[in-house]
């Protein structure tokens, strides 16, 4: 008896370790950048999706806006990230954001309006506090 319990509980444990192999973290979802300025907000589908919002501060102020259209390739960490966002003036603007993944680690271009320039962004650390619904 003592035998088969041994036996049950050692495939268990090898089964458990399979399991956890197989899963891969999650490359895409959390805050990037300073949660209390620019940066992202992302959720990943696991598969191609991404959404959520992005973090601007210009002239106007802060403001957060929807990501549309958002895209993510496993195999070569490339981030896409594309919607509209009220420029100082006021009047909506198309933004296209690419980027590359590495990590905790973002760095990439941005275009908005006339403006353009680089980025990189960290990811900030989970820290078991539930993160604000994507969008407020």
């Amino acid at each position: 008896m003592k035998l088969v319990l041994n036996a049950c509980l050692i495939l268990l444990w090898v089964s458990s370790i399979f399991a956890q192999g197989g899963q891969t973290k999650d490359p895409v979802s959390g805050v990037w950048g300073d949660p209390a300025g620019i940066g992202f907000d992302l959720k990943y589908d696991g598969k191609r999706k991404v959404s959520g919002t992005i973090r601007v501060e210009n002239s106007a102020g802060k403001s957060t806006e929807l990501i549309k259209n958002g895209t993510f390739n496993r195999e070569t960490g490339e981030l896409t990230l594309e919607g509209e966002a009220k420029r100082p003036d006021g009047v909506l603007a198309t933004f296209v954001i690419k980027g590359k993944i590495a990590g905790d680690k973002v760095t990439g271009t941005y275009k908005f309006s006339e403006a353009e320039g680089e980025f990189t962004f960290t990811r900030q650390p989970n820290d078991g506090k539930k993160a604000p619904p994507l969008g407020e």
